[in-house]
C-alpha cells in the first residue's frame, strides 16, 4: 500500500468535518492517579453512529464518483463500520447493502437498519462476512467499501490523531485498539510523522490476537483461538492483514499486547463508575491495556486512550458489570456447604454482616444428588470493598463452615 501523505490526512479531515463531531479528549482523573501519569480519553463512543468508523466510511464514500454512488454500496463489518457506511450512504442519498457476522449484537444490527440499509447476516466472524460481501459486489456491481484496507478509509481514521495533537499537543503516548488495523494505521502514521517521539501502542483481543503474533514474529494458528461471541466483537479479525502490517503497523507502532474479556469487563466498569461514560468491549480495550501494561510501557507524563466505540448490547451489559466487578474483587460468588440444621444460615449471614459484606442474593440447596445426606449448599452473591476484603471473608468462612469454595 502507498503511504498516505500528511496532505491527504488533512484533506480527509476537512472533507468529513461537516458530517462528524470533533470528539472530546477528556482528562481521566481516576486512571491518572492509578498509573501515575496524566491520562486522557478520546471519546469516539460519542461520535455520530457511536464509533470512529464513520470517519473512514464518510471519507471514502464522499470521494466516490457520481456514477459509483449511483451503483450503490456494499460492505461488511462487525457492526460499527456498517453503521458508518449506512450513515454515509444516507448522507449522499444512495443505497447500501451490509453483510454482518451472525453474532453481531442486536443493537448494531438495528442501528444499521435505522439508516434504511439492507442487512444480511452471514459468517461466524468478520473474515467470512468479508468473502461473502466481495461476492455480492461482483454480482451486483455495487462499489465495495472496505472496513480498513483502503487509503481513503485510513485517512479518515487518521483525522482522530490530528485532533489529538491539537487538543493535547504535548501528548507522550497513545494506546489504540486493533482489529483490521485501519484505525491504528491512520493514527500511528499521523502521530509519528508529526511527533516522532510520541509512543504508539496497540491492543488486540486475546480471542483474536493475530496482529500481536505477527508484530512479535510468533507463529499464529487461528484454529487455536475461539472466535464466537466475546465482548470484543468489534475487533475480532481472524487473519492479520500482511499489507497493512508491512505498510503501517510494523513501521509506526512501538508494541502490541492482548487483553482478555475479564480485563475488558473491568475496564468497562471503571469507565462507567469513574469516567461516567459507556463504551463497548472493543472501545474499552485501550483502558484494559493501560491497566495491564501501564508500569511496563513508557507512557510518559501524558497518555491518550482511544475509546473507539460505544455500541454495546444492553442485554449483556449486566453480565459485563458483574464480571467487571468480580475481576476487581468488588463482587464474589461463594458456595458454602454446611450441616442442614436450623440456625446455620443465620450464623453465616451474621458472620458476613460482621465483616461488612453486602449480600445481594442467596440460594439454598439441600436436594442435590451431589450432596451427602444431612448437608446443605448455600450460594451467596456478595459485594465487597475489593480483593483483600474478599480474601479475608473467604479465610473467615473456611474456619467456620464445613466446606467453602469460591465460584
Amino acid at each position: 500500500m502507498k503511504i498516505i501523505s500528511m496532505q491527504e490526512f488533512k484533506k480527509a479531515r476537512e472533507q468529513i468535518s461537516s458530517w462528524i463531531r470533533e470528539s472530546p479528549f477528556s482528562y481521566f482523573r481516576t486512571l491518572s492517579e492509578r498509573v501515575g501519569s496524566q491520562v486522557y480519553i478520546k471519546k469516539e463512543n460519542e461520535q455520530r453512529t457511536g464509533s470512529f468508523k464513520v470517519r473512514g466510511a464518510l471519507n471514502k464514500i464522499l470521494s466516490l464518483s457520481t456514477e459509483e454512488k449511483k451503483r450503490g454500496l456494499v460492505s461488511c463489518s462487525a457492526g460499527n463500520h456498517a453503521q458508518g457506511v449506512a450513515y454515509a450512504a444516507h448522507c449522499v442519498k444512495t443505497s447500501a447493502l451490509l453483510v454482518l457476522p451472525e453474532n453481531t449484537p442486536i443493537v448494531k444490527e438495528q442501528a444499521v437498519r435505522h439508516y434504511s440499509a439492507e442487512v444480511i447476516l452471514q459468517g461466524r466472524v468478520y473474515d467470512e462476512s468479508y468473502e461473502y460481501a466481495l461476492q455480492l459486489s461482483h454480482q451486483t456491481r455495487r462499489c465495495f467499501i472496505h472496513a480498513y484496507q483502503d487509503n481513503k478509509v485510513i485517512a479518515g481514521q487518521g483525522s482522530i490523531a490530528l485532533e489529538i495533537l491539537e487538543q493535547v499537543p504535548d501528548i507522550d503516548a497513545v494506546i489504540v485498539p486493533i482489529g483490521g488495523g485501519g484505525l491504528m494505521s491512520g493514527i500511528a502514521c499521523v502521530i509519528k510523522e508529526i511527533k516522532p517521539n510520541c509512543r504508539v501502542y496497540g491492543v488486540v483481543s486475546s480471542m483474536a490476537p493475530a496482529m500481536e503474533y505477527l508484530f512479535h514474529r510468533r507463529i499464529y494458528t487461528p484454529e487455536q483461538h475461539f472466535f464466537m461471541g466475546g465482548l470484543t466483537d468489534g475487533i475480532t479479525v481472524k487473519h492479520p492483514n500482511q499489507e497493512m502490517f508491512e505498510s503501517y503497523i510494523s513501521k509506526y507502532v512501538d508494541d502490541i499486547v492482548s487483553v482478555t474479556d475479564d480485563e475488558v469487563a473491568e475496564a468497562i466498569v471503571l469507565l462507567l463508575e469513574r469516567g461516567k461514560t459507556l463504551v463497548e468491549g472493543a472501545g474499552a480495550v485501550s483502558v484494559a491495556a493501560l491497566l495491564k501494561q501501564g508500569k511496563k510501557w513508557n507512557i510518559g507524563k501524558k497518555c491518550g486512550l482511544i475509546l473507539s466505540g460505544g455500541n454495546i448490547d444492553l442485554n449483556i451489559l449486566s453480565q459485563v458489570v458483574e464480571r467487571g466487578l468480580k475481576k476487581g474483587g468488588r463482587l464474589g460468588r461463594l458456595s458454602v456447604v454446611t450441616k442442614d440444621q436450623p440456625g446455620n444460615l443465620n450464623k453465616i449471614t451474621h458472620l458476613l454482616s460482621k465483616m461488612q459484606a453486602n449480600i445481594l442474593s442467596i440460594h439454598h440447596e439441600r436436594n442435590s444428588p451431589h450432596l451427602p445426606y444431612g448437608l446443605a449448599e448455600i450460594q451467596f452473591l456478595i459485594e465487597t470493598r475489593g480483593v483483600s476484603h474478599l480474601e479475608r471473608i473467604r479465610s473467615k468462612l473456611k474456619k467456620q463452615v464445613y466446606k467453602m469454595k469460591e465460584e
